[in-house]
């Protein structure tokens, strides 16, 4: 990806981070979205059932862990962890905040 200059009308904004680089919206993906030079990433963000803040976009998880009887707000946190585990590793907000607070 080539290096563009930040003006307000020239800004690489990575959506989920950059698949690219891993699954939507996982740390890899952000990684590798701040690596390429994207200096805004857009995730989204959904409750577990024991509400804990996960960045996911699908709520049914059939797309991203192949499970059509499974959604993120009918799942505890420790369950979602391990329905994901085979597919990707999954980013709770604090950890992606963790992640924001080292970078530049």
């Amino acid at each position: 990806m080539q290096q563009q200059s930040d003006t307000p009308e020239n800004r690489l904004v990575a959506h989920r981070g950059d698949r690219d680089g891993g699954v939507e919206n996982t740390l890899a993906a952000f990684k590798h979205a701040a690596t390429a030079g994207a200096r805004f990433a857009e995730c989204d963000i959904q409750f577990t059932r024991d509400l804990v803040p996960v960045v996911i976009h699908d709520n049914w998880l059939k797309r991203l862990c192949g499970r059509a009887d499974i959604t993120v707000m009918q799942t505890d946190l420790v369950d979602l962890i391990s329905v994901c585990a085979p597919h990707f590793e999954l980013l709770t907000l604090a950890g992606l905040l963790q992640w924001l607070q080292g970078q530049p």
